[in-house]
């Protein structure tokens, strides 16, 4: 009895390796979709066409990104990675004669609204820098 036991534990113990390996790989596999393919430009990019483009089931992607990424969800994943696109831009003096809208589009947004909608309080707490130097010194 006690041998069945340790026999299933140590099976379940590679299964959750496995587990933890293939997860690993997928969210390589995202991120080098997103930095490389740069995916997140498509307006109409949905979460079951990175699925599809991964071979993997949506599910597994959505976890990914929840699990491994740390995003909420897809779309808060996708928002990110648009708005560096856009800081990027806007900070390239190559794009300078290029609008707002223009540069949200450019970025991936399918409208002005997302792109300029205030961001979430979990993203601006993602993305809040600590304070430099004394406000006394202002």
């Amino acid at each position: 009895m006690a041998v069945q036991h340790r026999k299933r534990l140590v099976a379940n113990q590679h299964s959750a390796r496995a587990n933890d390996d293939e997860a690993v790989w997928l969210a390589r596999q995202l991120t080098d979709l997103l930095d490389k393919d740069r995916v997140y430009l498509n307006p109409e990019i949905k979460v079951s066409d990175v699925a599809r483009r991964l071979r993997q089931p949506t599910y597994k992607v959505t976890r990914c990104i929840t699990q491994q990424l740390g995003f909420q969800n897809f779309n808060q994943m996708l928002n990110h990675y648009r708005t560096e696109e856009a800081m990027r831009l806007l900070s390239d003096p190559n794009y300078d004669d290029l609008s707002i809208l223009s540069v949200a589009m450019e970025s991936g947004f399918g409208s002005i609204g997302p792109f300029s909608a205030p961001p979430s309080p979990s993203a601006r707490s993602a993305t809040r820098r600590p304070l430099t130097g004394n406000r006394s010194s202002m």
